[in-house]
């Protein structure tokens, strides 16, 4: 939000606070005017975000380079029955090359990182709604790969920070 306000004050900030104190009855009128100029910096961000910071999310970088370090540093010779080795398989073969365990397979969802990019674009969207219609669009394509990214997070990679078993909300 912050980040909204500078970047709508700062084209030339002393030029915008002083026609603000000169004329404070005109602040609205100011900042209909100089909001929708600056959306095509947001159109990009979210843009941004949905088309590169999301699907980069969901390679899990750290995952992804263990798995190409180990593919660069050659097949090991594992046989079958020990760590790593898919059971009736062939030796070396792994169910999950990204992971040497099973536990290794599933991370903990880090909601601090996923809940305050999702809250920007959604204030945003909200936001430039009447100003710059062209910002929904925008919003509406982060929205459905952020449906795509978390869903196949949710399915595949993530694991519960925690299991309370049905106790937390227990009458």
């Amino acid at each position: 939000l912050c980040t909204m306000y500078v970047t709508v004050l700062s084209g030339s900030l002393l030029d915008s606070v002083a026609n603000i104190l000169q004329r404070p009855g005109q602040i609205i009128w100011f900042l209909g005017q100089s909001v929708p100029q600056v959306s095509v910096y947001f159109v990009s961000l979210v843009l941004s975000k949905g088309m590169l910071s999301l699907p980069f999310c969901a390679l899990r970088p750290g995952a992804f380079a263990a798995w190409a370090c180990q593919a660069l540093a050659g097949p090991r010779s594992r046989g079958a029955g020990q760590p790593g080795s898919q059971p009736g398989g062939r030796p070396g073969c792994r169910a999950f090359p990204w992971a040497s365990s099973e536990e290794e397979r599933f991370v903990a969802i880090q909601y601090s990182q996923v809940l305050p990019d999702v809250l920007l674009v959604f204030t945003v969207c909200v936001t430039f709604a009447p100003l710059a219609p062209l910002v929904v669009p925008a919003g509406a394509v982060f929205f459905g790969i952020a449906c795509l990214v978390y869903r196949f997070g949710a399915l595949y990679t993530w694991r519960a920070p925690f299991q309370g078993q049905g106790r937390f909300f227990a009458f």
